[in-house]
């Protein structure tokens, strides 16, 4: 941008910008008008002009008659060497103001001149360290860019560790955070028990699944309950989030060397048998009619396979049933056709009289409201024809 600014002062100055030995940098042109403009002065495109290039490179062109003086001013790059020579060796408060003073003008290359100094005077001065780009690593100075290079060590809070280091900090301060909302849960405050069961059904840190899984186990009935039912919320709200890392915007570049983050949930599997094994050993009524919606939520494949091996396998007449509970809540259409195969089988202490798996048949009686015995192709027949009337919530 170019602007011209009419009235110029006497050829006088013109002369003294001439003689000046070349631009300056930071000048000051002071107009008659009373306003003043600051930037390196040239000489204008035309005769009795001057030009200013203020901030970002705009250049301004004034008259000569406009303007009542130029008040120059040092580079700031030589004033800084100025000011540098004069201090003394072992100046340290000195050289630090030196260098805060070139950090406001921008020159980064002074500002570092200026920090070495300080090093030479005193190598642990930690404010030149900082700038320099050092950190302490197990008690010594070391390169930033070294401790990620070289350790694979990140930034965190101040201090530098590995990312398994960075994890473990984390779930340790989401672990004492779901315990204390899980305590407001149990209160006998109305205010902060809504409070913390809201919280808590609103948590969406991932790492919460492993901690909530470890309560379902608590002798706090009312704590079991919370913990199902956040654990659900939060495994659904996962759920219907898309999964970061794929397309192109996602692909690592070349060279980069990415260490992988620690898992911070906890597998599929281990969460089902967190909750089918308190669906088999849960006494609670309360307790026992949160779990299924719980598990429905859950949507859980892994669950699913494990309930129907207790189905199968166990000796447990209780733990067929409560695992056939826990199926009902999960079943979808493209499973049916396992749970009907599961009828031949005959779990441990069931007689001879039944003709298959009572658990299973009671399970598909119930799902379909239809009663076809222990005939498999009886049951594969009508699930073929009438399945199109089922859809999965």
């Amino acid at each position: 941008m170019r602007e011209m600014l009419r009235g110029i002062p006497p050829a006088a100055v013109f002369l003294l910008f001439l003689s000046s030995g070349g631009p300056a940098a930071a000048d000051i042109v002071h107009l008659k008008n009373g306003n003043r403009v600051e930037g390196e002065v040239q000489p204008g495109s035309k005769p009795g002009t001057i030009k200013v290039t203020v901030d970002r490179g705009h250049e301004l062109e004034i008259e000569e008659r406009d303007v009542r003086e130029i008040e120059r001013k040092k580079a700031p790059a030589k004033e800084f060497d100025e000011r540098f020579g004069s201090l003394a060796r072992d100046d340290v408060e000195g050289v630090l103001a030196l260098a805060a003073w070139a950090r406001e003008r921008k020159l980064r290359s002074k500002e570092e001149q200026a920090y070495r100094r300080v090093l030479e005077i005193d190598p642990n001065d930690p404010v030149a360290r900082k700038e320099l780009g050092f950190a302490v690593f197990k008690n010594r100075w070391v390169k930033e860019g070294d401790l990620r290079a070289k350790h694979g060590l990140i930034q965190f809070r101040g201090d530098w560790m590995t990312p398994e280091e960075k994890e473990r900090r984390l779930f340790e301060e989401v672990s004492k955070e779901i315990a204390d909302l899980l305590r407001g849960a149990d209160s006998e405050n109305s205010y902060i028990r809504e409070y913390s069961v809201q919280k808590l059904l609103q948590y969406r840190d991932p790492r919460a699944k492993t901690v909530l899984l470890g309560f379902l186990a608590d002798p706090r009935e009312t704590v079991r309950i919370v913990s199902a039912s956040a654990f659900a919320a939060l495994a659904e709200s996962s759920a219907n989030v898309p999964s970061k890392g794929s397309g192109a915007d996602a692909k690592k570049k070349k060279g980069a060397a990415t260490p992988s983050p620690p898992s911070i949930e906890p597998s599929p599997d281990g969460a089902a048998r967190a909750f089918l094994d308190r669906i088999l050993k849960e006494e609670s009524p309360s307790v026992r009619a949160a779990l299924p919606d719980a598990v429905r939520k859950l949507r859980s494949r892994p669950f699913f396979d494990l309930a129907l091996g207790t189905m199968v396998q166990s000796e447990n007449p209780l733990h067929r049933d409560r695992a056939a509970e826990g199926i009902l809540a999960v079943l979808r259409k493209a499973w049916v056709g396992e749970l009907i195969d599961s009828l031949a089988t005959r779990p441990p202490g069931v007689g001879p009289r039944e003709g298959g798996n009572p658990a299973v048949r009671s399970l598909l009686e119930k799902v379909f409201g239809v009663d076809l015995g222990y005939e498999i192709p009886a049951w594969k027949q009508w699930w073929t024809r009438n399945q199109a009337r089922f859809r999965d919530d």
